[in-house]
């Protein structure tokens, strides 16, 4: 990944960790209006339009295989606080739309190394039940 992607995705995780201590003492909401709050200014005027797509759409609409896998990251770390809120169904339902679009760039995100392939071995992991997933390491 690039010194800008790299970048990009420790910001996320870095604010998703602050996220859940915040949930995790009770203040989801607030969690969750960041999280609201951190994938428009990712997503920007697709913001109310790509949550609607399904994923091969989405994932082409976005275009950069960066800002998709983030978009995945956000989704798995909303399915966190959802699970603290105590809905699994939604939080189930988010690893999988981060799974299924993360899936849509794994073949140009594995090009750029075995870094790439970690974060992508994350957000698909928790999609695992698909049965499409394919290991990290491997190809399609």
């Amino acid at each position: 990944m690039g010194i800008q992607s790299d970048y990009l995705l420790r910001l996320i995780e870095q604010a998703m960790r602050v996220l859940l201590r915040l949930a995790k003492i009770g203040r989801v909401d607030d969690a969750l209006h960041e999280l609201d709050e951190a994938t428009a200014a990712l997503l920007g005027e697709l913001t109310d339009i790509v949550p609607r797509l399904d994923a091969a759409t989405a994932a082409h609409l976005l275009g950069d295989a960066d800002r998709v896998v983030a978009w995945a990251l956000l989704l798995t770390k909303r399915a966190e606080v959802e699970r603290l809120r105590g809905d699994e169904a939604a939080a189930a339902a988010l690893e999988r739309r981060a799974a299924d679009i993360v899936l849509e760039v794994r073949p140009r995100v594995l090009r750029l190394g075995a870094e790439a392939d970690g974060v992508l071995g994350a957000v698909v992991s928790h999609g695992a039940e698909r049965s499409e997933v394919i290991e990290p390491g491997t190809t399609a």
